[in-house]
C-alpha cells in the first residue's frame, strides 16, 4: 500500500475511533455542553456501538494530522481516544520511524540530544571517539526503551565521517536526520595576535570543515529517500565580537552562513537545514569547571532565572528534525535564555535598580 493510501486509511480509522470516543464521553456525561460537537440525543445508543478496530500501526503523519486538527475545546472528549491509542501502542513520538546521527554524542549537549531523540521515537546513532562512553549512552537509551547504536567518529578524519554516514545507511536503510554537534572545544584559542596558523587551522578543521564534510556526505543519501533534516549546532560566540576565542567564533559564524547555503541549495530536494546557537549550557562535564563568578555574569544577562541544560538544545533539535518543521529552513535560532536579545547594558542597570537610560 502506498504512503498516501496508508495516510488516508490512518486518518479515517482515527475519525471512526474519535466518533466512538465522543459517544462514550457523552454517554458518561449524560449531557453535552461541548462547543465542538452538537448535543447528542441518543448517546446511550451511540455508546453501545462496538469500538472500531485500528490497524497494528497507524502512520505517524496521520496521527499528527489528526491531533493538529482537533479543536482546542474538544480535548476532554478525546481523553478516551488518547487512552485507546496508547493501549494500541500508537505513540505520539515526534521522530517515530526516523534514523538520526548525532555527532559528538558521547558527552554534553550531544548526549542530551541523543536521549531526547530516542525518547521521541528515533533510532539514534551515537558517534564519537570514545567507544566506552558511547556504549554507556547506548545502554542508557536501550534500558529506557529506545533504539541506539554506537559508531566511531572523528570529526577531523574524512574517512571516519564517510564511514559513519555510509555504515548508518547500510545498517538502517536510510538517514533522515543529521545533527552536526561535534566540535573540539579543548583546542587552544585566543586573540588575533596570540593565534598561530596551526591553532587557527585546527579549530576551523574541527568546527567548520567537519560540519561541511558530514553534510556533504549525508546529502546524497537524503536525496535518495526524498528529503531529510540537517541540524547544525552553532554558538552564541558568533553573535558579536568578544575578547578571546577568535578562531572558534569565526568557525561558528561559518556554520551559520553554511546553514543558509545548504538550506537554499537543497531545499527543492526536501532537505532542510537549520542552526541552533546554544547559550551557557551547564553539563555534567563542565559544571565543576565553570567558575561561579562566570555563571553569575552570564545569569545577569540571561532573561530567565537559570542556566541552560543539554535538554534545552535537544528540544529545539527535535523540532528541526521532525515533520513539524517542514516549512522551516535556513533559520539560525539562539537558545540562550534571551541573553543575546537585549541591550548590552541591561545587567548593569539591573544592579542599579534602574531602567536603561
Amino acid at each position: 500500500m502506498s504512503e498516501s493510501k496508508r495516510f488516508v486509511e490512518g486518518v479515517n480509522c482515527l475519525l471512526a475511533a474519535s466518533d466512538h470516543a465522543k459517544s462514550v464521553y457523552y454517554s458518561n456525561r449524560k449531557t453535552s455542553s461541548s462547543t465542538y460537537f452538537p448535543a447528542e440525543k441518543n448517546t446511550a445508543v451511540h455508546a453501545t456501538r462496538p469500538a472500531p478496530s485500528l490497524p497494528a500501526e497507524i502512520p505517524t503523519p496521520a496521527i499528527r494530522f489528526f491531533y493538529a486538527n482537533i479543536h482546542k475545546n474538544a480535548k476532554k472528549e478525546y481523553k478516551y481516544l488518547i487512552d485507546y491509542l496508547n493501549e494500541k501502542g500508537n505513540t505520539m513520538g515526534r521522530l517515530e520511524g526516523k534514523v538520526a546521527i548525532v555527532t559528538g554524542s558521547t558527552s554534553g549537549i550531544g548526549i542530551g540530544i541523543a536521549k531526547v531523540y530516542a525518547a521521541e521515537g528515533a533510532t539514534v546513532v551515537i558517534s564519537g571517539r570514545r567507544a566506552e562512553k558511547g556504549q554507556v549512552v547506548v545502554d542508557q537509551i536501550v534500558e529506557a526503551g529506545g533504539k541506539a547504536s554506537f559508531h566511531y567518529f572523528d570529526i577531523t578524519e574524512p574517512a571516519s565521517i564517510e564511514a559513519l554516514i555510509a555504515d548508518t545507511v547500510e545498517q538502517y536503510g536510510k538517514l533522515d536526520i543529521l545533527v552536526n554537534n561535534a566540535a573540539n572545544v579543548a583546542l587552544k584559542d585566543g586573540r588575533v595576535d596570540e593565534l598561530t596558523l596551526e591553532m587557527w587551522d585546527a579549530i576551523l578543521e574541527s568546527d567548520l570543515r567537519g560540519t561541511f564534510y558530514a553534510t556533504k556526505c549525508a546529502i546524497p543519501y537524503m536525496k535518495e529517500i526524498g528529503g531529510g533534516a540537517i541540524v547544525n549546532i552553532g554558538s552564541m560566540a558568533s553573535c558579536a565580537g568578544d575578547l578571546g576565542s577568535t578562531a572558534y567564533a569565526c568557525a561558528k559564524a561559518g556554520v551559520d552562513i553554511f546553514t543558509q547555503y545548504v538550506a537554499l541549495q537543497y531545499g527543492k530536494d526536501n532537505i532542510r537545514c537549520n542552526c541552533i546557537r546554544p547559550g551557557l549550557i551547564v553539563t555534567p562535564e563542565n559544571e565543576a569547571k565553570v567558575p561561579q563568578m562566570l555563571k553569575d555574569i552570564f545569569l545577569g544577562s540571561i532573561m530567565v532565572n537559570r542556566y541552560g541544560c543539554p535538554e534545552d538544545i535537544a528540544h529545539a533539535a527535535v523540532y528541526f528534525g521532525s515533520d513539524e518543521s517542514t516549512y522551516t529552513t535556513g533559520q539560525i535560532i539562539n537558545v540562550d535564555g534571551g541573553m543575546n536579545s537585549h541591550a548590552p547594558t541591561v545587567a548593569q542597570f539591573r544592579q542599579m535598580n534602574s531602567r536603561t537610560w
